[in-house]
């Protein structure tokens, strides 16, 4: 190989021996920040890859910076060691070049595995990839490093099978460039497989991302194509942030919808819906598949080594470091991020590689650093202050005013059909009921049933009715529809009127569909004041208007159902109350606050409510759309709320509050004062995780909740005190 091969930056001191030792044969390989070359070194007779990273886009004013994350990037990156890893055998720092030696591998990349098959491969032919990827990221998450760009070019394939991730770190190198993300930073073969918050906050990302883009990676695998793809990297950016994929069962009826459900919780836009663990991810993806697929996997325990699906979820909480590139920078965490664990309490500011952890694998590392290179990081690596970083941790509520009684638990249902061979509810996020029925969509199988009950004696009588098949009713033409016959992608709403059809809006697009009472489709509507985003709750009153909420207004709009025709908007800011100037409504500056509109419900005198989670409050119009009082704020305390996704209104007026954050129903009295709250954070029966969704059938006293965390739908009784009846 001649020195004209080589780019231009980089060194060649003694003829072919580069680096002072290793004799270059030739290119493999160009990617978007390195080269990679195949060489051989002398002493050993081995074969290597030495990767050197293209730096013609770093700011000159950044290299510094960048050489100094680069060593100990490579420092961490060397502790790696496991049998699906890539192994780092040396790296050097010659001037400006900045170069990594590692094991030669004989296969190829999982992209060209999918470009030999055709673009696509089977379940059963990718589970044995997912499982060692899983393995080989679940190791590194466990040492709080972040891959921050899994692909299929940094995914490889041995020739006897055994699966090595690659580049561990290198994307974060575009963080340094000139350029903006929509020139160079991310090139588009990277952007494509990028999590929404990487996107809008790089450096604040955490585990988490890297599983959704393993979930892209298998979107992938599966369908040939991508879920988020458009015409240029700003449209890209905008669907990956912004809308929703096609389940891939939709795509190819030949994928279950447990497979398709898994993939698409993994590429969930908020980073809490995700699995919290990559070996969640793989153990849901393998729920379904048979034992003998699995012992694929299991044929090459000898090889893979040790299993990391049993490390405890605390070993996930984020670090800081001194040198953020292989941690798990300035995350603010969120409430909803600890659904179903909770983190530790440790405050501590680790620097990775400090001596507290270093083991036989970092002096081994630390050893092969310090020898023959420019550079010679120590173990005693220099901390800085512990930052407090802005939190907003949840606070556990404190003990409160109860009506111990006025709340009774009676049924909880686990299951979307009837009896527990059916399917177990995986996320049921959104419930309505009405005259009998009930109707629960669950955000990850994307489905919804229906059920009947005797409210008299629900506990006897309870049943599956039908699951909503998404096909037309007898007569109807769906060749105009655009939504497939009513299928959902992210249920945001379900209301039955009052001759029992099914209306369901979708928080990703802005249509309403309609089914008949045996959940076949009708017809649908758009909300055609609707900017990008979708609809996120659904009421009607007694006159049958239906309500809708539309975040992206930060309103509500109002149809006529039967035609789909819009009527008009409410909200703090409409035409009609300026004309009225009703002497109940509050100051403009008030009514401005409505930010994220959700859940609604209409009282007795049609007195619409509406769960704002942007602003943690409860506003309540009259019939000319005019806000009469709004109440609640943002907090744990007695009349606080922190998220309130959902709303229902009982026969005396009385609002019960889906306090989603706070793991609680708040409730109030018709004019808006507290009166106690009722559940915490836990999976006893009277405890909650995440409520999402709350309904009450009135005739009989009955409250349904959507425990979304505890993967259930909880059913109680009203006291007789609060439903009107006789004790």
């Amino acid at each position: 190989m001649n020195s004209n091969s080589f780019p231009q930056d980089s060194r060649k001191p003694d003829g072919k021996n580069w680096c002072g030792r290793y004799e270059l044969l030739g290119e493999i390989g160009r990617g978007g920040m390195g080269v990679v070359y195949r060489a051989l070194h002398p002493e050993t007779g081995q074969f290597v890859a030495i990767k050197q990273l293209v730096l013609d886009n770093i700011a000159a004013e950044k290299r510094t910076e960048f050489k100094d994350r680069f060593k100990r990037e490579a420092y961490t990156i060397a502790r790696l060691k496991h049998p699906n890893i890539v192994d780092v055998l040396d790296i050097c720092v010659e001037g400006d070049s900045f170069f990594y030696v590692m094991e030669f591998l004989d296969g190829d990349s999982l992209r060209k595995d999918l470009i030999r098959r055709g673009g696509k491969m089977s379940v059963e032919q990718l589970y044995p990839i997912l499982a060692q990827v899983g393995e080989a990221l679940s190791l590194a998450h466990s040492m709080s490093i972040v891959h921050r760009d899994v692909k299929p070019d940094n995914i490889f394939i041995l020739k006897n099978g055994v699966v090595k991730l690659t580049d561990f770190g290198i994307a974060r190198a575009a963080e340094f460039e000139e350029s903006n993300l929509t020139k160079t930073g991310i090139m588009m073969g990277t952007l494509n497989y990028v999590s929404p918050e990487q996107l809008q906050d790089a450096k604040s990302v955490d585990h988490r991302a890297d599983i959704f883009s393993l979930g892209i990676v298998c979107y992938e695998a599966l369908s040939g194509s991508m879920p988020f793809t458009a015409d240029g990297i700003a449209a890209t950016i905008v669907k990956i942030i912004s809308q929703e994929e096609r389940p891939l069962h939709i795509l190819n009826p030949a994928i279950s919808s447990e497979i398709s459900a898994s993939i698409g919780r993994a590429m969930r836009k908020k980073p809490r819906e995700r699995y919290r663990s990559v070996s969640e991810f793989v153990k849901d993806f393998s729920a379904t598949l048979s034992e003998a697929v699995k012992q694929s996997v299991a044929t090459l325990a000898d090889v893979t080594g040790r299993s990391y699906e049993n490390i405890p979820a605390s070993n996930y909480r984020p670090l800081k470091t001194q040198f953020g590139i292989t941690s798990i920078d300035g995350v603010t965490t969120d409430p909803g991020q600890h659904t179903g664990v909770d983190l530790p309490n440790d405050s501590s500011n680790t620097v990775v590689g400090s001596p507290a952890q270093s083991t036989a694998t970092d002096m081994q590392a630390q050893e092969m650093l310090e020898t023959k290179h420019e550079f010679r990081p120590t173990l005693q690596s220099k901390t800085r202050p512990e930052e407090k970083t802005p939190t907003e941790e949840p606070r556990l509520a404190p003990a409160v005013p109860r009506e111990q009684n006025a709340i009774r638990h009676i049924l909880t249902m686990q299951h979307q059909g009837s009896g527990s061979s059916s399917k177990r509810f995986e996320e049921p996020a959104v419930i309505t009921c009405r005259a009998g029925r009930v109707a629960i969509a669950d955000a990850v199988t994307r489905t919804i049933n229906v059920f009947a009950y005797d409210g008299n004696n629900i506990e006897q009588t309870l049943r599956h009715l039908y699951e909503v098949a998404y096909k037309p009713a007898r007569g109807v033409s769906a060749e105009s529809s655009r939504t497939r016959c009513g299928s959902i992608t992210r249920p945001g709403g379900l209301a039955f009127d009052m001759k029992g059809r099914l209306f369901v809006c979708d928080a990703s697009d802005q249509f309403i569909r309609v089914f008949d009472g045996l959940g076949a489709y009708l017809s649908e509507f758009k909300n055609i004041q609707a900017k990008d985003s979708g609809l996120a709750g659904i009421t009607f009153d007694s006159s049958g208007l239906l309500y809708v909420s539309d975040s992206a207004n930060a309103c509500v709009q109002v149809f006529q159902p039967e035609t789909g025709v819009w009527l008009r908007s409410l909200s703090g800011r409409t035409e009609l109350e300026v004309k009225a100037k009703s002497i109940y409504a509050q100051d403009n500056d008030q009514q401005a606050q409505i930010r994220l509109p959700a859940g609604l419900a209409t009282d007795r005198l049609n007195q619409l409510y509406l769960a704002d989670y942007g602003s943690s409050k409860i506003f309540v119009f009259n019939k000319l759309g005019s806000v009469l009082r709004s109440f609640g704020s943002k907090g744990s305390e007695l009349g606080e709320l922190n998220i309130p996704r959902s709303i229902a209104v009982d026969r005396f007026d009385r609002s019960y509050v889906c306090d989603s954050f706070n793991n609680r129903l708040s409730i109030f009295d018709a004019s808006g004062r507290v009166l106690y709250t009722f559940g915490e954070k836990g999976s006893s029966p009277n405890q909650l995780v995440n409520p999402s969704d709350i309904a009450i059938d009135n005739q009989f006293g009955l409250v349904f909740v959507c425990d979304r965390g505890n993967r259930r739908v909880q059913i109680y009784k009203l006291s007789g005190d609060f439903t009107g009846q006789e004790t």
